[in-house]
């Protein structure tokens, strides 16, 4: 009978040490693998951080970007209008001269007919008629120009850059 029993013990203690192996084993593997699980969500924490400014940084340079062309593009419309305005203050100096001209004319020789007064006034009104279409013209490409530059610098810097 006591050979039953130290079997039964010496039984016991094997499960009983198989069952501690088992337990510590299980433990020791869980730290070990929420350690390995930590260290991979803080190297993917770190990557997320690190693309994010990235990001940002992309964003900024694209905003800044975006603003030099608007900025170019507003210059672009200045100049645009300058050359607008001066243009039709030169058409406006041209009809004043072609006035001038067309009345000391007709005043300087009051023999001439009415055949050469007209003639001269229509050389006049046709060479003003002229300067104001090209002067037109020219304020359309004026603008057209601007708006070409202007788009032209936005795709290249912020489009593009992408």
């Amino acid at each position: 009978m006591i050979l039953l029993y130290l079997r039964l013990v010496a039984a016991a203690l094997v499960v009983v040490m198989l069952a501690v192996t088992h337990i510590w084993t299980f433990y020791e593997g869980k730290a070990s693998g929420k350690a390995a699980f930590d260290q991979a969500l803080a190297e993917q924490s770190k990557k997320t951080i690190e693309l994010e400014r990235q990001a940002r940084a992309k964003e900024q340079q694209l905003i800044s970007e975006k603003q030099k062309a608007e900025t170019q593009y507003v210059q672009a419309k200045r100049q645009a209008a300058a050359a607008a305005t001066d243009a039709h203050s030169e058409l406006d100096r041209l009809r004043h001269e072609l006035a001038a001209r067309s009345a000391s004319a007709s005043a300087a020789d009051p023999t001439t007919g009415t055949r050469a007064a007209s003639r001269a006034g229509l050389e006049s009104e046709l060479l003003g008629h002229c300067a104001q279409a090209l002067t037109g013209m020219a304020a359309e490409a004026d603008r057209l120009e601007a708006l070409v530059v202007g788009l032209q610098a936005y795709v290249k810097n912020v489009c593009l850059a992408r």
